[in-house]
């Protein structure tokens, strides 16, 4: 799924993105924001590593901010750019390399804790590689929102084999606990999006062919990449503490 075409587009418009680091672009705002959150809590900028980092277009922006900056993706061709843009980011995951227990301070999953095919395992490794006090921050859709109950089979985060995995609010904070961790914070926090990733969404929740061809007329095209606000309240942003 993770190949070059997820983050650069693919013919179907089925899965991905239309152009990774144009879509983020949208998202860099909001990603100052939850650093704004974060170092509310945790001011001290020490270690942060990001699960899922992609192309290390997050790390970026916090390493600017002053973070010592690492991470780790499934895909090889992401994390290869992210490498060749001169950040620490592994190729695979988190069982697959050897990470120092006890060592970063913040670990970050953005819209990642669905993608993943065992969500404790994972978090259990995450909370041996963070420090006592250290935080994890985890962003991701709510199964459990309004708007999620009002579309129902038709919500837009429903695309397996994308989505492996669904949360509410309640349920991760249970799965949290169970693990070690004191849950500080919990906010719905909207997102900025490109318009034509507006549009790909849009192509691949409805099939609806106009949306495709939205999709592909403004690709590459400035207003394509124009950032527009949306927040249904379908997404949560969670803060929580190794004990």
């Amino acid at each position: 799924i993770y190949g070059k075409d997820y983050f650069l587009g693919t013919s179907s418009g089925k899965i991905g993105y239309v152009d990774y680091e144009q879509d983020k672009e949208a998202m860099r705002n909001i990603f100052k924001k939850y650093l704004r959150e974060m170092e509310k809590i945790y001011p001290q900028k020490g270690k942060l590593f990001d699960v899922g980092a992609a192309t290390g277009y997050f790390l970026k922006i916090a390493q600017e901010q002053g973070w010592q900056v690492s991470g780790i993706d499934i895909s090889k061709y992401a994390s290869t750019k992210a490498r060749q843009e001169g950040l620490k980011v592994e190729t695979g995951q988190l069982k697959d390399v050897a990470l120092p227990f006890d060592y970063f301070d913040v670990v970050t999953l953005w819209d990642v804790i669905e993608h993943l095919n065992d969500p404790q395992y994972n978090l259990e490794i995450i909370s041996k590689i963070l420090k006592k006090g250290g935080l994890i921050i985890i962003n991701t859709s709510d199964s459990e929102s309004f708007f999620t109950r009002l579309m129902g089979k038709h919500w837009h985060h429903l695309i397996p084999p994308e989505h492996l995995f669904l949360f509410s609010i309640k349920s991760i904070s249970i799965l949290l606990k169970r693990i070690g961790f004191k849950i500080l914070l919990v906010k719905k926090i909207g997102k900025n999006f490109s318009l034509q990733y507006i549009f790909q969404v849009l192509s691949r929740w409805q099939n609806f062919f106009v949306w495709s061809w939205l999709t592909q007329y403004f690709k590459n095209r400035k207003i394509g990449k124009l950032s527009l606000p949306l927040n249904l309240r379908d997404n949560f942003f969670l803060i929580a503490k190794k004990l």
